[in-house]
C-alpha cells in the first residue's frame, strides 16, 4: 500500500511519456497536417476519461458528489487543476505544430523538466 503512490506516478510518467511522440504521429497524420484536428480527440478523451473515471474512482471509495462540494471550493479547485492542464495540453499541441513533432524527443524532456522546476519553485513560495 506505502508504494502504490509511486505505481501510479510512474503510471503517469509513462502516460505523458508517451504523450507527447503519440501527439507528434498525430500531428503528421493524414493527408495535410492538422495540429488542431488531434486537440479535439484530445479532449473527448480528457472529458471521457475525467468523468467517467472521476464517477468510477468516486464510487468504488464510497463517495458522494453534493451541492456542499460546490460550496466548499473542491469543484472550483478542480475546475482550475483542468483549465491548467488543457491549457498545458493546448500549449503542447501549438508546440508539436511549430516544430516539435519532428522532435519530440527533445521538446518532452524541456515540459517536463521545466514542470519540475515550476512546481518545486511554487512550493518554495507557497510555504
Amino acid at each position: 500500500m506505502k508504494y502504490l503512490p509511486f505505481i501510479f506516478a510512474l503510471g503517469t510518467a509513462l502516460f505523458w511519456g508517451l504523450y507527447g511522440p503519440t501527439l507528434g504521429k498525430a500531428r503528421l497524420a493524414g493527408d495535410v497536417p492538422n495540429p488542431f484536428k488531434p486537440y479535439v480527440g484530445i479532449g473527448i478523451a480528457y472529458l471521457v476519461i475525467a468523468i467517467a473515471g472521476g464517477l468510477v474512482a468516486m464510487y468504488f471509495r464510497g463517495d458522494k458528489m453534493s451541492i456542499k462540494d460546490f460550496n466548499d471550493g473542491v469543484f472550483y479547485w478542480g475546475l482550475g487543476a483542468g483549465v491548467l492542464g488543457a491549457l498545458g495540453a493546448f500549449s503542447l499541441t501549438l508546440a508539436m505544430t511549430y516544430g516539435g513533432a519532428k522532435i519530440p524527443h527533445a521538446v518532452m524532456p524541456f515540459v517536463f523538466g521545466g514542470a519540475v522546476t515550476v512546481v518545486a519553485l511554487f512550493g518554495v513560495i507557497a510555504l
